[in-house]
């Protein structure tokens, strides 16, 4: 699995998420993408935390189904960079954002474009 936060991984990872973005501050978009999974300072938790709901719909999923709940926001941080092989694609107008934390876990984020700002507005993982 390649580190989603190698340069060309960025790179790819960029260009995927600004093209679903389209005209909704493609930036925007990508800045809080880029800052969640591969922002390792406290400004950029900052600016994640900033662009989430006090309460964050959280849904894990493994062999026996998911559950999803509401949780406080810092629950759906993750550990910086342990993020591989990431991808984007539409989720409706939302953009989701897919990567693996491990070689059994998959976690996706899904953004949302609201009063002129991207939102992280839910957090996804499945495990074997």
């Amino acid at each position: 699995m390649a580190p989603a936060c190698a340069p060309a991984e960025l790179k790819r990872l960029q260009a995927d998420v600004m093209r679903l973005a389209e005209l909704r501050a493609p930036h925007k978009a990508w800045t809080l993408a880029e800052n969640f999974i591969c922002g390792d300072t406290r400004l950029a938790t900052r600016h994640v935390l900033d662009h989430m709901p006090k309460m964050l719909t959280s849904t894990s999923g493994g062999t026996d189904g998911e559950s999803p709940a509401l949780v406080p926001r810092d629950a759906g941080m993750m550990r910086r960079k342990q993020a591989w092989d990431g991808s984007a694609v539409a989720a409706g107008e939302d953009v989701r954002v897919l990567f693996w934390t491990d070689a059994a876990c998959v976690v996706s984020v899904d953004m949302r474009y609201r009063a002129q700002e991207w939102w992280l507005i839910a957090v996804s993982s499945a495990c074997d």
